[in-house]
């Protein structure tokens, strides 16, 4: 078969496959479609690999589920050429059974991880991140986790910031904590030279970011399980936004007091704050952003800053 060939029928095969469950007449038109183009067994099974699709769950017609998926309109921006974008859920648009349980799904995790003043919030939008890069990464470092039968310990956690910020990482993900502002002229000191790099893709697509210091546990890359100590982040940059990702923990290090601007502890994953209200991750591998939600602030009482 040739591209143009290949392209037509992944095109065309893209409304049945994107769903997680196809009919018996929806494979008889496959199978048609597969013979009026002479697409080969192999090139059917690599449309079905980029649909999330193994050749057994699509004998079976059903594919097993997903937890990094909630629509399955997600399949469709995983397989598109970008990989990437973002579903937007407000609560005053009409929204479909499964988009309502997905606000349901964020909005509970928003609202029961605060320590308190839940009233003086209100949820306003869910965003859906879809990101098929940022995906397989996560995918491959859990992998890694699970063949040194390391427990990733995956968790949901909040990270506040800008709306520019959030919506940069949501295409780019989180910078590592070497590429972080000051990183590159701290180590220009180090090595008593100077040193140039040119600018990556991912360099020009992040944003200006402010480091507010050099980590006081840990140069990396800062998130909580509380909802309300994140918006404090996003407040301090007048930001109506925070970002909830799940984030592969493994072996978490219990900092007894600061650690400003170290490195992570040798045999751990991860830092905890001493409080616990601040969880610490060094590679951004480890982190999956899955939602961006707008929030109304009315007064609201914080928790406390460690």
């Amino acid at each position: 078969s040739s591209s143009t060939e290949l392209e037509t029928y992944k095109s065309m095969a893209s409304t049945i496959l994107c769903k997680s469950k196809i009919t018996l007449d929806e494979k008889r038109l496959l199978r048609n479609l597969r013979k009026t183009l002479n697409i080969s067994e192999s090139s059917h099974l690599a449309v079905l690999s980029t649909f999330h699709w193994s050749a057994d769950e699509y004998e079976d017609n059903e594919r097993a589920s997903d937890n990094l998926i909630d629509l399955d309109s997600e399949r469709q921006i995983l397989a598109s050429p970008s990989g990437y974008g973002v579903i937007k859920l407000s609560k005053s648009n009409n929204l479909s059974p499964s988009e309502e349980l997905v606000f349901s799904k964020a909005a509970t995790r928003f609202f029961t991880t605060m320590s308190e003043a839940q009233g003086n919030f209100k949820l306003l939008e869910v965003w859906i991140i879809v990101n098929s890069n940022l995906k397989s990464k996560y995918e491959a470092t859990k992998g890694k986790f699970l063949a040194k039968n390391i427990n990733p310990n995956e968790a949901w956690c909040f990270h506040g910031s800008s709306r520019d910020c959030l919506l940069s990482i949501s295409k780019s993900g989180f910078l590592a904590p070497h590429q972080l502002p000051g990183a590159k002229v701290e180590e220009k000191k180090k090595k008593g030279k100077k040193t140039t790099k040119k600018s990556t893709k991912k360099d020009k697509d992040q944003v200006k970011i402010d480091v507010l210091d050099d980590g006081f546990f840990g140069k990396g890359i800062y998130f909580s399980e509380y909802s309300d100590y994140a918006a404090y982040y996003s407040a301090e940059r007048k930001s109506d936004q925070i970002m909830l990702a799940t984030v592969i923990k493994g072996k978490s290090f219990n900092c007894a007091g600061r650690m400003d601007g170290k490195g992570k502890q040798k045999g751990y994953d991860s830092h905890f704050s001493p409080g616990g209200n601040e969880l610490i991750v060094f590679d951004p591998d480890q982190i999956l952003p899955r939602y961006i939600i707008t929030f109304k602030l009315q007064d609201a009482e914080t928790k406390e800053q460690e």
